[in-house]
């Protein structure tokens, strides 16, 4: 039988990494998401000032995190939960390496938010409006994968 020792150096550099990925994740998705809103706005003739941008971008970071049932930093915490672990066992039991499943794995978690949200729970449309493009929707799932990465340079073993 196979002995395995973990430190506490390494359970607090797996939660440390854990939740600096969903933070990255998270911030990344809601400022995309604001910026692609905003741009849909001027697209129909909006005027929007650079101070609206910041002021739209701070309230979706800070609106976005952690209220209600659609609460996207929530949401993207419990895909990640899923994700990370299922990409480690695929990691160990296919020799692959980590910088690519990883992000990979952030990537297809927030594919599967995405959808799930709009199946679920909004009457099958795209709930978070900056997803409703083909780009809006790749810069989620750029959000997620820059939250993988992150977990991968978090976690890895120093030499």
């Amino acid at each position: 039988m196979m002995k395995i020792e973990v430190t506490s150096i390494q359970i607090l550099r797996l939660v440390l990494g854990f939740m600096i990925s969903v933070t990255v994740a998270y911030i990344t998705a809601s400022i995309t998401q604001s910026l692609f809103v905003l741009d849909g706005l001027k697209g129909v003739g909006a005027d929007i000032s650079t101070s609206v941008y910041l002021q739209t971008i701070w309230h979706d970071i800070y609106g976005l995190s952690w209220g209600g049932y659609t609460s996207y930093g929530r949401n993207i915490l419990l895909a990640f939960a899923v994700a990370m672990p299922v990409a480690s066992l695929v990691c160990h039991f296919m020799k692959m390496p980590k910088s690519l499943i990883f992000p990979l794995a952030g990537s297809v978690a927030m594919a599967t938010l995405l959808f799930v949200v709009k199946v679920n729970y909004f009457y099958n449309m795209d709930f978070y409006a900056g997803t409703r493009s083909y780009f809006g929707y790749l810069s989620q799932l750029f959000a997620g994968a820059l939250g993988g990465l992150t977990f991968t340079l978090i976690t890895r073993k120093s030499s």
